[in-house]
Formats: C-alpha cells, sequence, structure tokens
C-alpha cells in the first residue's frame, strides 16, 4: 500500500528503494508550486491549509535568516582570521561607523516666516514656498513682510 497518513507521512508496504525514488520524483513532479499560485488559487484552499502554509513559510524564513546570519558570521571569523585584524576589532570600528551615521541626522529647521492669518501655518525658508505665501507675494507683498521677529 502506498499513501499519506493523515499526517502527510509517506507510507509504502512492498516497495523497493527503486520503486521509492521513482514514485519520488513522481511526486516531485506533481507537487504545485506555492510561488507561482495565483490569489483566486489560493484561496480555494481552506482556512487550515493557508494558515499551516503561513506558518511553515513564517517557520522556513527564520530558519533561512538564522542560517544566513551564521554563514555570514562564519565567513567574516575567516576574512579577519585571514586579514590577522581581530574580529573585535573589526566589530568595534562597525558599530563606530553605525553610531556616527545615526547622529548625522538633520533637525527639522526653525521657522523663518509666519502666515498673519494663521498663526500654525509657518515656514523655515527651505525648499518649496508654501501657497499661502506665494498668493502673498503674487499680491504684491514682500517675504520679508512675514518674517518673524522676537516679539511674535
Amino acid at each position: 500500500m502506498i499513501g499519506f497518513d493523515r499526517g502527510c507521512k509517506f507510507k509504502c508496504d512492498g516497495y523497493n528503494e527503486i520503486h521509492l525514488q521513482l514514485l519520488y520524483k513522481e511526486i516531485l513532479k506533481r507537487m504545485i508550486d506555492l510561488q507561482n499560485l495565483s490569489v483566486n488559487e489560493l484561496a480555494a484552499y481552506s482556512l487550515s491549509d493557508l494558515n499551516a502554509i503561513k506558518d511553515n513559510v513564517t517557520k522556513a524564513i527564520e530558519l533561512r535568516k538564522s542560517n544566513d546570519k551564521k554563514e555570514l558570521i562564519s565567513k567574516l571569523k575567516t576574512m579577519a582570521e585571514e586579514s590577522g585584524l581581530p574580529l573585535s576589532e573589526l566589530v568595534s570600528e562597525l558599530q563606530k561607523i553605525s553610531a556616527s551615521s545615526t547622529k548625522l541626522k538633520k533637525e527639522k529647521a526653525p521657522p523663518k516666516f509666519r502666515n498673519p492669518h494663521n498663526a500654525e501655518q509657518t515656514w523655515s525658508g527651505n525648499g518649496r514656498m508654501p501657497k499661502w505665501l506665494a498668493d502673498e507675494v503674487a499680491n504684491g507683498k514682500s517675504e520679508n513682510d512675514f518674517l518673524i521677529t522676537d516679539h511674535q
């Protein structure tokens, strides 16, 4: 008897290894490639099947990340050993680079211009001129008329 039990484990009675290899190849040919299935084709599966697929994919992604991380660490160790530099020294340098790149974030420029009709509307003078100020300038006013002074 050949088949799968309810736990999807392959069962086979009375077949030799060659038969099993041929059967395995046939099963592989007939397996569905989930990556190429459309949303509608996937929707034909039961919710429990879809959840099982999702759980397996999530586990496979985590396993893949873990294995890739271990492989990369191994390669880095080998490269460090070959170069004669201690890995801890390289890691320390990478941390410094990472820390300095986070410090380079730009702070928001303070506002230089304020709309007298709506005090919440301001402009730093950088980037595109806001519509409220462009309209005022088009009506003959100067940008300087809207400069924020200390007493505002």
